[in-house]
């Protein structure tokens, strides 16, 4: 019965050596190894495009939970006459004079 820790070595050892002969191959490596960089290349732009329409999906929600609150919540604040005053003087104070 052999050793299974010098056998798995063994065995990877294999894999990485059978790897590196398709990879380095003379007459086809280099094709091989421009499909996987061009994978690799497309996975990143996948990649990228699911990260920006995740993105752009909370942001979206985001903005309606905002709407759904002021639409509750907004119409007490709307009952105080000061809230509208200092509304009108921190909207004074962003004025540009043309």
């Amino acid at each position: 019965m052999t050793n299974n820790k010098s056998v798995l070595p063994a065995i990877g050892a294999l894999g990485v050596g059978a790897g590196l002969m398709y990879l380095m191959d003379p007459r086809m490596g280099r094709r091989r190894r421009a499909l996987i960089r061009d994978k690799v290349v497309h996975l990143g732009h996948e990649a990228e495009g699911f990260v920006t329409g995740q993105t752009k999906n909370l942001k979206n929600h985001a903005k309606g939970w905002m709407h759904e609150a002021k639409d509750k919540f907004g119409h007490a604040r709307a009952d105080n006459p000061m809230d509208d005053a200092m509304d009108d003087n921190i909207g004074s104070d962003f004025q540009t004079n043309d």
